[in-house]
C-alpha cells in the first residue's frame, strides 16, 4: 500500500470515529457546537486531539456555515 493510500485510509478512519462520537452525543447540526466544550467531547471517549481539532474547525468555518444557510421569513 502506498503512503498516500495509507494516509487516506487513516483519515477515513478518523472521520468515521469522530462522526460516530458526535452521533452518540445527538449532535446533528453545526450550531450545536457553538457552546460545546472540548472536555465534553473527551468525556464521550473522543481523543483530545480530535476534540480540539473539531472545535477549532467549527470556529474557522462558522461564518461560512451561517452565510450559506437558507433564510426563511
Amino acid at each position: 500500500m502506498s503512503s498516500a493510500a495509507a494516509t487516506a485510509e487513516t483519515r477515513s478512519y478518523r472521520l468515521a470515529y469522530i462522526s460516530s462520537t458526535v452521533s452518540c452525543l445527538a449532535m446533528n447540526h453545526y450550531s450545536q457546537f457553538q457552546n460545546f466544550q472540548e472536555a465534553k467531547l473527551k468525556e464521550s471517549w473522543m481523543k483530545q486531539a480530535h476534540a480540539r481539532a473539531l472545535i477549532l474547525s467549527y470556529k474557522r468555518i462558522e461564518h461560512h456555515l451561517k452565510s450559506t444557510q437558507p433564510h426563511f421569513p
